[in-house]
């Protein structure tokens, strides 16, 4: 990898976060200059959680107008309890451990899977509603222009 370049992996992560941070503040009619964004790890960082901790640090989420707050984990369930409990917009976990959750009741749904070799992903709370209405974005709002 040359210096300067991100890695595919890298900008993948990144962009994954970031459509999930779409997904939860347009349910709102008109977003903040700053939007404020919670994501919540699903154990201590290690590697997967690179990007989030590079974007920050580089101030990617700020360019992209959200206030955003990191929270190491403490395992999939209990950041699916956080997600479900609205202290979290966005949580890393295993997907099927999410799908064990959602058989219980809890009201998440997947944004996406990211690992290939496993059932890691993001997911979100399915309490928020999401609009198109002014003010709002889409995914593709925060693919990069070429």
């Amino acid at each position: 990898m040359r210096k300067g370049k991100l890695s595919r992996g890298v900008r993948l992560v990144v962009l994954l976060v970031l459509t999930a941070a779409g997904f939860v503040v347009s349910h709102s009619t008109k977003v903040t200059a700053q939007s404020s964004l919670t994501i919540v790890t699903d154990w201590a960082p290690y590697g997967v959680h690179g990007p989030l901790f590079l974007a920050a640090q580089r101030g990617w989420f700020k360019d992209a107008g959200l206030d955003v707050t990191i929270l190491d984990g403490k395992g999939s369930a209990s950041s699916l309890q956080l997600l479900g409990a609205e202290k979290a917009d966005v949580a890393f976990v295993q997907l099927s451990t999410m799908a064990a959750a959602i058989d219980k009741g809890l009201p998440v749904i997947s944004v996406a899977g990211f690992v290939r070799s496993g059932d890691n992903g993001t997911a979100r709370s399915s309490r928020r509603r999401i609009s198109r209405a002014s003010g709002s974005f889409t995914p593709q709002d925060r693919l990069p222009r070429r």
